[in-house]
């Protein structure tokens, strides 16, 4: 595509727009990082749902380390769309779906982010631009009746702001969900993502980049409790080592 690149995990090589601060975040996100697994080998989510998928880092992280699950990369922007395409091409585990996720299906204003990409935003804030794009977003029910979540599924959810929305539309099917990625950007919304989650989610990491806001992974009780007990891993002995790509 003539775009500046990294290697990726897999010997494959993502391609990236050549914006302010990506390609440091984009390392945090190949190198394991961003999105630290749970310590348990025996962890096979068979499908995961990619939600603000971007260019595809986080698809080809998954992808590497989860090589049998079933990636659906949701992504509403028409600028990072074909570098997505391009990043992901030949995967076949890998779909993606060109618009957003919502409660309701619509059509709605996209805003361009002030520095790069990454902060677009379906709600305007001191980071957009006034470029505007206009893109699908539909509803969740009606994804989820054509791509059914199966357990234990993983979820890496990143739409600058609209994360309570999707997550109160997908309450009822908290149930298939093994692993939540959830990136907050108000204490507000960070509260209410906690109360949502309750006492069926134990927070794992957490990283906060500043006030209000940060990125959290939850995993749900019942499955900890069965990767504990299937491999026997003490309750305060999780192992942390380097990622090693092969």
């Amino acid at each position: 595509m003539g775009l500046p690149h990294i290697e990726a995990p897999g010997g494959r090589r993502l391609s990236y727009l050549p914006e302010p601060w990506v390609e440091p975040f984009l390392l945090t996100v190949l190198e394991g990082r961003e999105y630290p697994p749970l310590p348990f080998k025996s962890f096979a989510p068979p499908v995961i749902f990619d939600i603000g998928a971007h260019i595809g880092a986080a698809a080809l992280y998954f992808a590497h380390r989860y090589p049998r699950a079933r990636i659906h990369c949701f992504e509403p922007n028409p600028k990072t769309l074909p570098v997505l395409h391009h990043n992901v091409a030949g995967l076949e585990q890998v779909t993606v779906h060109d618009h957003g996720l919502g409660a309701q299906a619509r059509m709605a204003e996209l805003y361009g982010g002030l520095h790069s990409t990454m902060q677009v935003s379906f709600l305007p804030n001191p980071e957009n631009t006034a470029e505007v794009a206009t893109v699908p977003i539909r509803d969740v029910a009606g994804v989820l009746a054509q791509v059914p979540l199966a357990a234990p599924a993983l979820i890496k959810l990143d739409t600058e702001g609209m994360e309570l929305e999707i997550l109160n539309a997908l309450a009822g099917h908290l149930a298939a969900v093994g692993v939540l990625y959830v990136e907050y950007h108000s204490e507000s919304d960070r509260r209410a993502i906690d109360a949502l989650l309750g006492a069926d989610f134990t927070l794992f990491h957490a990283s906060v980049a500043e006030p209000d806001r940060g990125i959290m992974g939850h995993v749900s009780v019942r499955l900890l409790e069965a990767l504990r007990s299937r491999e026997r891993v003490p309750r305060f002995a999780w192992p942390k080592p380097a990622p090693q790509w092969s």
